[in-house]
């Protein structure tokens, strides 16, 4: 019968553990030299994000650590920037970038076993179907959406923490021995490399966002005006609440209002609160003043963002004979490659690059691999298929 993560001990270091606690939790934690590890944020919740809740195992314990409270403690920042010592993660770029953001953090050594996962030519690769497909483990993600800045986390919330690490090093174990037969440990290792060396980039609002609104492309200039305001001061409202932009008004609303506003310029204002989804919560007086700007701008934003003037004269067009046959040919380099070795094509290389290489061809094998980007495995497997169907 597989091992639940109720069945092994917990540590739970919460708001209000003791200095000697932590420094326990954290002496047991460095004697291990593999630690599986993974992190909760807010960003369903706030605008400026936050990792508030890291989990650890080892062999025998799940540990739940708050950062909130603690911060990240010198020992155990030493334990997760150690090249001594890997750590496992599962899909680990939001833990990577995450840790790096809020606590300035570069991992020493890293394991994914999503990436591991790739590497076999599995295509179910997310946790729940890694688990119960090698080890036979069910895990709930009932709490993936939970709340994780509210003090107390409730049991539900410590129970789901908890198993998305009790299990990694058994399902690391799993994975690395197949690799090992394959011979393909190397793979994970420098895809594992790249992740560990990601870095975060800065937030950025593009006020254009709204043109990606289910429904937007479809709206008459007038609509267009107002959800074009209703997007900055969305924007505005959320960051300077702290709260997740969605949580102020959805896309849909907004959309709602456009098409109110389209159907209705005169009497938009006046029927605003006959739209689902706008509650006496909101700022009501923020949400009109953004409207009656929309109905009184001169100026319509278009639906579409203007092409820029090198796209035709330096980039040929994906429907051009010849990037068309280029491609093509690519495309099915790409997929006798990937048969051959049973993985994904887009996990080989992806289409947007091999888009770049029909419409500029490189001159040259190594000019080809410079464009390409190809780590040193895919490189081996690809860059003569890739050559001579050029």
């Amino acid at each position: 019968m597989a091992e639940s993560a109720q069945e092994r001990e917990l540590v739970f270091i919460n708001e209000t553990a003791s200095e000697s606690l932590i420094d326990r939790t954290i002496d047991s934690l460095s004697a291990s030299d593999k630690l599986a590890f993974d992190t909760e944020s807010d960003s369903f919740y706030r605008y400026q994000e936050r990792v508030c809740l890291m989990q650890f195992s080892d062999q025998t314990r799940d540990y739940i650590y708050d950062p909130l409270s603690h911060g990240l403690a010198p020992k155990l920042r030493s334990i997760l920037e150690s090249s001594h010592r890997t750590v496992l993660l599962h899909g680990g770029d939001f833990d990577v970038l995450s840790m790096r953001r809020d606590f300035d953090l570069k991992f020493g050594k890293l394991f994914d076993t999503l990436i591991a996962a790739r590497c076999l030519g599995i295509t179910s690769f997310g946790l729940a179907s890694l688990l119960e497909s090698v080890l036979g483990i069910k895990i709930s993600k009932s709490e993936q959406r939970s709340d994780w800045g509210r003090r107390p986390l409730t049991q539900k919330q410590i129970n789901y923490a908890r198993q998305d690490t009790a299990h990694l090093l058994r399902l690391a174990d799993g994975l690395s021995e197949r690799l090992d037969k394959l011979g393909r440990l190397s793979w994970v290792a420098e895809d594992c490399e790249l992740l560990r060396q990601r870095e975060p980039r800065p937030k950025h609002f593009d006020p254009n966002g709204w043109r990606k609104l289910r429904g937007a492309s479809g709206l008459e200039p007038i609509a267009r005006k107002v959800v074009y305001r209703l997007y900055l001061w969305r924007e505005k409202e959320a960051k300077s609440r702290n709260r997740a932009p969605f949580r102020v008004i959805s896309n849909e609303v907004i959309i709602d209002i456009g098409r109110l506003a389209q159907e209705n310029p005169k009497n938009c204002l006046s029927h605003l609160r006959k739209i689902k989804g706008i509650s006496a919560k909101m700022n009501l007086d923020g949400l009109r003043r953004a409207v009656d700007q929309g109905l009184r701008a001169t100026e319509i934003p278009p639906v579409t963002a203007p092409r820029k003037r090198t796209e035709s004269k330096y980039r040929p067009k994906l429907r051009e004979p010849d990037v068309k046959q280029r491609l093509s040919k690519l495309k099915e380099a790409r997929k006798k490659c990937a048969e051959r070795v049973n993985l994904e094509p887009s996990f080989l290389v992806s289409g947007a690059v091999l888009e770049e290489i029909a419409r500029l061809p490189p001159s040259s094998v190594g000019e080809l691999l410079k464009q390409a980007k190809l780590t040193n495995w895919r490189s081996a497997l690809l860059s003569t298929e890739l050559w001579s169907a050029l």
